[in-house]
């Protein structure tokens, strides 16, 4: 049987999850001039909450939030590696349990996801990231809304900021859930 733990994320967990990245995850970073290592071990330092996500006791993720634990917003990221990306269903999870959470002391959380990691743009579009808060770009929490914004993200250029050799697109996550 699978076992999943979540621990405190420790400081050299950050150059294992380097080596360890979803190919998507590490050729987006290379697209946009980011180092996977120093690009993790910095965020990791800024980063008030971090935690490991263990799969039979391998690092499998490493995520947390930039910002203060006193402000009403955070900036959420998260590195997965290959292998977690065989248990779809327990990263839904375990990521919904973390918002969860975070939301107790947020109003809202954001992240970036990096032009061609279609993954990450699926998972944060699943959880209920969105890049406006009405319209096509709204959250969407139904198959035909999560579409809808996926659509919308690869069709509108003015919600992509250059960054590097490809883009980013800023995303949003508010407590409350629609039926878009």
């Amino acid at each position: 049987m699978t076992t999943f733990e979540i621990r405190p994320a420790k400081p050299w967990h950050c150059g294992q999850m380097s080596r360890l990245l979803r190919r998507e995850h590490h050729e987006a970073a290379l697209r946009v001039g980011l180092d996977s290592r120093r690009g993790l071990r910095d965020i990791y330092g800024q980063s008030y909450y971090r935690r490991a996500w263990f799969i039979d006791g391998d690092l499998a993720g490493l995520g947390g939030v930039k910002g203060s634990l006193l402000s009403p917003s955070g900036f959420v990221w998260v590195a997965l590696s290959q292998k977690a990306t065989r248990y779809p269903k327990a990263i839904i999870q375990e990521a919904r349990r973390q918002l969860d959470f975070l939301m107790q002391t947020h109003r809202e959380l954001h992240t970036t996801i990096i032009g061609g990691d279609e993954a990450a743009k699926r998972l944060v579009i699943h959880l209920g990231f969105h890049v406006t808060d009405h319209g096509e770009g709204a959250a969407g929490y139904t198959r035909y809304g999560r579409k809808r914004l996926a659509d919308f993200i690869d069709r509108e250029p003015a919600i992509r900021i250059p960054f590097g050799k490809s883009f980013a697109v800023f995303m949003g996550y508010h407590a409350e859930m629609g039926d878009g």
